[in-house]
């Protein structure tokens, strides 16, 4: 290096020094001859003396302070956790805020496996959401604290994982003729999956659709009912007892997007049908069509031929008709072919 960028860079350097600053590195110099300038002063070793000078020189004096404060405060709490925090301290450091919480949510849990409640509503004196809002870390943590014998090692949710109630999805489910629901005084109504299998449900024929809209105006037929579904409750239909041996209709729009739900539903119920997502029912609405954006993704499965062709073509067109605009006069005429 030139002389001429050498010396503004030992001196930056040595300005930078312990003994100028008051902490930091430590700088040792020795004697160097050089052919132009004789003997100079040059850096010998630089080091640094402790470990504070290293933290408040690399400005994590507090982070460290407060990481040291938690590691205490666990090994006082809860020292199955302190091999695991030896193992991940950026984790540890990224959730020092939530530390004193958190390590309150593992004492519960080695206290009480199993608990068979809702997070929110377990006696821990955290936020009500506390462990729904920081389930990564939560997870993390239980996982290495409790017995195998209060895990479940191959669920993936942490309610399942630990033990906790999980809201279920309600399941909205209408009428569509008197005596469809025994024992029960209303046409409308949702339930919960195992509420649903301890009522009786005479229904023959079940509809399924995924529009508000569509399940309130559906018109009244014989020995049926109409299922409202989206993407969560298509999940756990399959856990409904009413619905092993009728006969089930999907009722979506004529879009690439209701295919790929109406391929989903068939994975559970492999009998089920279509309804009015044809072509004759586009042709008969064609003026109504829009353009969409075209959808990337593989054709689905569990199409019948017929089905696979109109998929083809709404997916060549870019175009859909949404379901809302089919005439209450042609719905009933489709029905009365049932």
């Amino acid at each position: 290096m030139p002389l001429e960028e050498l010396y503004p860079a030992l001196r930056r350097l040595l300005e930078g020094a312990k003994n100028k600053k008051g902490y930091g590195y430590t700088v040792t110099l020795k004697t160097v001859s050089t052919r132009h300038a004789g003997d100079i002063s040059m850096p010998d070793d630089i080091f640094f003396e402790n470990v504070e000078d290293y933290l408040k020189y690399i400005e994590k004096e507090k982070e460290f302070l407060a990481f040291r404060d938690m590691a205490m405060l666990t090994q006082k709490q809860l020292p199955q956790l302190l091999p695991w925090m030896e193992v991940h301290p950026l984790t540890v450091v990224k959730h020092l805020v939530q530390w004193i919480n958190i390590l309150k949510v593992g004492v519960y849990f080695l206290k009480h496996p199993k608990p068979n409640k809702y997070s929110r509503e377990l006696p821990i004196d955290i936020p009500t959401a506390f462990i729904e809002d920081h389930q990564g870390i939560v997870k993390e943590v239980l996982n290495n604290i409790l017995p195998v014998s209060s895990i479940r090692q191959e669920a993936k949710q942490l309610e399942d994982r630990f033990y906790l109630k999980k809201a279920l999805p309600l399941i909205r489910v209408r009428a569509l003729a008197e005596g469809m629901f025994v024992d029960l005084p209303v046409q409308d109504i949702s339930l919960t999956a195992p509420e649903w299998n301890s009522v009786e449900v005479t229904a023959t024929t079940v509809f399924i659709t995924s529009d508000i809209l569509n399940f309130l105006r559906f018109p009244s037929h014989p020995n049926s009912c109409i299922i409202l579904g989206n993407s969560e409750t298509f999940k756990v239909l399959a856990s409904l007892d009413f619905l092993t041996n009728q006969q089930i209709y999907f009722w979506g729009d004529m879009s690439e997007t209701a295919f790929y739900q109406l391929a989903e539903l068939r994975t559970n119920f492999p009998s089920l049908a279509s309804f009015m997502m044809d072509k004759k029912t586009y042709d008969a609405f064609k003026e109504l069509a829009i353009s969409v954006a075209e959808e990337e993704q593989v054709m689905p499965f569990h199409l019948t031929e017929e089905e696979q062709t109109f998929f083809l073509f709404l997916k060549e067109e870019k175009l859909m008709i949404e379901q809302k605009h089919i005439s209450q006069k042609y719905i009933q005429k489709m029905l009365e072919k049932f």
